[in-house]
């Protein structure tokens, strides 16, 4: 506990950028000294979560288990995760545009060029699931936005937690004070970005410019400005380039954006996660498998050795050629010499552990049966209907994807925002089927986007099928959109092909076979029987009245 009477909570330099270049190299020398006493440590913790992802286990556990027994794991860890992870992160987010002044026109335009970006220009679904997995590791996951001069756009990218470090006092990123992210690059490369530092740089090198170095980007003054700076080298410092009054923010951002959610409020680190709480029962769940394929094997034995027998140094090497246990007595034991017990089997009680332990690990990590895809008694439908179930009975696993759907809203109106800043006239989007133009006017004073709650969540195709059948019975949905809702694609041609089969270029006689049974087809078309059949079941009736069709024609 903190003491109420210590006034100082923590000594700092002056951090300006206007200032000397000797007098800013120690003043971030120190920021960066007093994040490392809390990142050391978070990183450090970062590395055990990420072997249980990759392993199952600590590496050093595996270690420790003799040569000739079971060192097998059932990483649950991983399969949740990858169960999990495209659950979380399935659909590009809705943005919905707030603004007092902002038309349904407007509103529909900056929807459909952030859609855009979002899907075409950042592949920002990928990006996102890759954040989400370093969250879950290292108890934050961190972007990076910034405008790209030579592809003249928006670049976002995903840095590595490991590569970061902030105001350890920070506990939201308004608080923070200062952030700096690790850089590597060829001393070639660092000298056309800061050409006026050549000299030193080639001293440096000792003239090998394809040496590739480290430097430091720090950003302080809450954004206000960065530098950079290698080794004892400032080599370069201006005012936050991403700001200009003219944007959608009233005051310098950094350009990074980060996700957390399990968080106290003592840093901008999670104070644990689920694979923390996940950890003990992987142990116990690797143990329980172990014990099993050892029982199985019949190594799961305790040799009962007397000094009359064999002599403890002999002793020791048959339990280092088996593997199993052994006990030693210097005298006479009652039944004899070397005695092997026989080895005890598996009972079902350890079966039992196994499932418990499973469905534990899937409880704490929000995966259940229905979301697997896999069938438990009382489920009357499995699969994708399973999805619902997630936010409807796990409240707590509600809050990550909140906090996601929060990191795609800060995504958002940085792109806004950034656009704005480097964009002196209208903002052009590409969109695969159209070129779309933002005015100054479409994103009005004061405009916030957010996030349609649970629009990235997956949809459950086999309900809204059902629901579209429904809708197009009681005419309240039109059948281009119902061929949408069932998953054909190309649309507008189906349509034009089933007007073309129902109100027909030709007219049969009805006195002609073929006239005889366009007449039934017709007739089942328009049945209600026709409504309930499944997507295949239609296509088929409606493909063989095409059939028909062409051949009244070709008679014709």
């Amino acid at each position: 506990m903190e003491n109420p009477n210590d006034i100082i909570v923590q000594e700092r330099q002056l951090l300006e950028y206007k200032k000397k270049d000797d007098e800013l190299i120690q003043g971030i020398n120190n920021a960066i000294a007093q994040t490392m006493k809390v990142k050391a440590e978070k990183d450090k913790e970062s590395k055990i979560r990420e072997e249980y992802w990759k392993h199952g286990t600590e590496l050093s556990t595996l270690k420790k288990i003799h040569p000739k027994k079971a060192k097998t794991r059932v990483n649950r860890i991983w399969s949740n995760l990858l169960t999990i992870i495209p659950y979380w992160v399935n659909r590009t987010p809705e943005p919905t545009p707030v603004a007092p002044s902002l038309k349904n026109d407007q509103r529909e335009r900056v929807i459909r060029a952030l859609q855009n970006a979002w899907e075409t220009d950042n592949d920002m679904k990928w990006i996102t699931q890759k954040v989400v997995l370093h969250w879950l590791l290292y108890h934050i996951g961190v972007i990076k936005m910034r405008w790209n001069n030579e592809l003249k756009g928006i670049e976002t990218t995903v840095v590595h937690p490991e590569k970061i470090g902030f105001d350890p006092k920070a506990t939201k990123m308004e608080n923070c004070e200062y952030f700096w992210e690790i850089l590597e690059d060829t001393a070639e490369n660092i000298i056309k970005k800061f050409p006026k530092k050549k000299k030193q740089i080639k001293e440096l090198v000792r003239g090998e410019l394809k040496t590739k170095l480290r430097y430091i980007e720090f950003w302080g003054g809450n954004g206000k400005w960065l530098a950079w700076k290698l080794g004892n080298i400032i080599l370069d410092k201006k005012k936050n380039p991403n700001f200009d009054k003219k944007g959608l923010f009233k005051k310098p951002q950094f350009p990074y954006i980060i996700l957390n959610c399990y968080n106290l409020g003592y840093s901008l680190y999670d104070d644990t996660g689920i694979i923390d709480q996940a950890i003990p029962l992987q142990d116990s769940l690797n143990k329980i498998e172990r014990q099993i394929l050892d029982l199985n094997e019949g190594q799961k034995r305790v040799w009962v050795a007397s000094g009359e027998a064999i002599s403890k140094e002999d002793f020791q090497k048959v339990l280092n050629q088996t593997g199993d246990l052994g006990a030693y007595f210097g005298r006479k034991i009652p039944q004899g010499g070397l005695q092997l017990p026989l080895a005890g089997k598996p009972d079902a009680s350890m079966f039992n552990d196994i499932e418990h332990l499973l469905g534990e690990i899937d409880n704490v990590m929000g995966v259940h049966a229905a979301l697997r895809g896999q069938y438990t008694p009382g489920m009357s439908k499995i699969g994708m209907r399973g999805y619902a179930m997630m936010i409807n009975q796990d409240l707590a696993k509600d809050l990550i994807v909140s906090r996601i759907e929060q990191l795609a809203e800060n995504w958002f109106n940085m792109f806004i925002h950034l656009s704005l800043v480097y964009n002196s006239g209208d903002i052009k989007f590409n969109t695969p089927d159209e070129t779309l133009l933002l005015t100054r006017d479409d994103i009005p004073l004061g405009l916030k986007i957010m996030v349609k709650k649970g629009s990235m969540l997956p949809i459950d195709k086999a309900s809204r099928a059902d629901m579209a059948m429904k809708l197009a019975q009681m005419q309240m949905e039109a059948p281009a959109d119902v061929y949408n809702d069932l998953g054909y694609g190309d649309a507008e041609t189906r349509l034009k092909h089933l007007d073309e089969f129902r109100q027909g270029q030709v007219v049969p006689t009805e006195n002609t076979q073929q006239g005889q049974q366009l007449q039934r087809l017709q007739k089942v078309l328009q049945s209600p029987e026709f409504q309930k059949m499944s997507p295949q079941e239609q296509q088929a009736i409606v493909q063989q009245g095409r059939q028909v069709v062409e051949a009244i024609k070709s008679n014709q």
